[in-house]
């Protein structure tokens, strides 16, 4: 199933300085002690940071820091896979040599101003990239996202030369804060046809002419209502279409709205927040969204449902009911509600080797991540709470590599934890103290840092962030196993970087005491 799964990370790259990425590196041979793992498995690594000033900077960085051009004659190879012998130099060291626009001729950059920042928060978490042969002439061309700009389109000239094709393309999507985007043949043409994520602009369809001039389609079924970040895409149901996920945040968060004015009733001795700005929390936009949390007692916020949508093969979509029987609980039992959830990144992959593809859906905040078990023809179920014994709380992003070679995919989810104890100690804003009842195993508690899960080969997986030193990697976005040094271990690179620090306790209490 991985030749027909497609993905793209919200996050990938971040906007604005200072920003990093953090190079981890395995030391094979590290594996053994009191956790029991094999010794030659890479788990453990090392870090390497690298500071990064521009959004455009750290992509030039990751796309051609690892091997040199290789021309068509050179690859040899069979049906459906292609490979090419390469030779590595006797000495030397792994490095990420940066091309300068000068000679790449990309120059994209975008600047969130400080009112925009100011009026919506969820503007600041940047803006994302796709990457795909658009015209078909055998080079991988690039798009990339603005957050209220202009985004951009670039054609690939080979030899790392680039132009900009954007307003022939019809792509620019002025004004959009645009936030995830992918490139998928998702109307069976056989060209690459592009789809567009945005704040409170849903999701939108561009298909390709198949000369990399594209059309949006408004007849498409996809929702353009919502504050979506990520979209995944895979064959869910084995009909041999393109399916679509699309993770959704919010459009904006009450604490952007600093003048709302909440209403708040009991019904039946309980308090429920009943109407925001006078607009009733039953209205299709609040609903399930608010309630008061009897522990602290604060009014909380939920994000916005995720979208499943079923493709006909020709680009149309439908939206896949939450209630209707296709998602099941751990107990097998249909959903009684939609999750509504604050969704940041979402990956399709096979997690129990079945060759369906599965969802994880990482989800910030307090609402936890879903993970959803593909019975082969899409229809979901909960993936039991033993199999994951613990999360990420502010899960950004995810990805999968094998990285013990057992056969068996392990995966990697980032967070905000800070490198330094000083850090540490004042990003405590939204972090509860998790007190866990004595006994008590089937529960998921959520923890503030990475995690990385090792595959069991039996549908569960052991937890070995600490143990393997990737734990901390500051204010995290998008994690990307990648072998960059040519060892044949997976190397892991993350982004991470903000604009404002909104957990750090002292800054929240100072602001709060003018």
């Amino acid at each position: 199933m991985e030749s027909n799964t497609v993905r793209v990370l919200y996050g990938l790259v971040s906007y604005q300085p200072p920003f990093t990425v953090s190079f981890l590196q395995p030391q094979c041979g590290a594996g053994a002690g009191s956790m029991g793992l094999l010794e030659t498995i890479p788990a453990r690594f090392n870090i390497l940071r690298l500071p990064i000033t521009t959004a455009s900077r750290l992509l030039l960085s990751v796309f051609f820091a690892v091997s040199p051009v290789v021309s068509a004659s050179e690859w040899a190879g069979g049906e459906g896979y292609r490979y090419q012998e390469l030779t590595l130099p006797s000495a030397g060291r792994v490095h990420f040599a940066e091309v300068p626009a000068s000679e790449t001729g990309i120059t994209f950059t975008y600047h969130v101003p400080e009112e925009k920042g100011a009026e919506n928060t969820i503007r600041l978490g940047g803006a994302g990239i796709a990457a795909g042969d658009v015209d078909g002439d055998g080079w991988c061309d690039l798009f990339f996202c603005s957050m209220g700009g202009r985004s951009a389109l670039y054609r690939n000239r080979g030899n790392w030369r680039f132009e900009e094709i954007t307003a022939a393309a019809g792509l620019a999507c002025e004004g959009q804060d645009s936030t995830g985007a992918v490139f998928a043949d998702v109307d069976g043409d056989g060209d690459l046809d592009l789809l567009i994520n945005s704040i409170g602009g849903g999701t939108r369809l561009f298909l390709n002419d198949g000369q990399g001039r594209f059309k949006e389609s408004l007849q498409c079924g996809l929702s353009r209502k919502y504050g979506s970040t990520s979209l995944a895409l895979a064959d869910i149901d084995g009909n041999g279409t393109l399916d679509l996920y699309v993770a959704n945040f919010a459009a904006k968060k009450i604490e952007d709205r600093p003048n709302t004015k909440i209403q708040v009733n009991t019904i039946g001795g309980k308090m429920v927040v009943s109407a925001l700005d006078g607009v009733s929390t039953s209205s299709p936009e609040l609903t399930n969204r608010y309630f008061i949390d009897p522990a602290e007692p604060v009014i909380r916020e939920r994000g916005e449902p995720d979208i499943l949508y079923l493709n006909d093969g020709h680009g149309k979509f439908t939206p896949v009911s939450w209630t209707g029987g296709t998602f099941l609980n751990e107990e097998g039992k249909p959903l009684g509600m939609p999750p509504y959830d604050w969704g940041l990144s979402v990956m399709f992959r096979d997690m129990n080797g079945d060759l369906a593809p599965d969802i994880y859906v990482c989800n910030d905040l307090f609402t936890p991540d879903r993970i959803w078990l593909n019975d082969g023809h899409g229809r979901f179920r909960a993936l039991p709470s033993l199999a994951v014994r613990q999360t990420s709380l502010f899960s950004m992003g995810v990805d999968f590599a094998d990285i013990d070679r057992d056969g068996y995919d392990d995966f990697v989810v980032v967070d905000m934890l800070g490198r330094e104890l000083p850090e540490r100690k004042v990003q405590i804003v939204g972090v509860r103290q998790s007190i866990l009842p004595i006994g008590k195993i089937d529960n998921r508690p959520q923890y503030k840092r990475n995690t990385l899960f090792l595959s069991r080969g039996d549908g569960t997986y052991a937890e070995v962030g600490q143990f393997s030193g990737i734990e901390a990697t500051g204010w995290s976005w998008c994690p990307v196993f990648l072998d960059v040094d040519l060892d044949g271990f997976e190397d892991l690179l993350v982004t991470a970087g903000y604009n404002r620090d909104s957990l750090n306790a002292d800054a929240i209490a100072r602001m709060k005491s003018v």
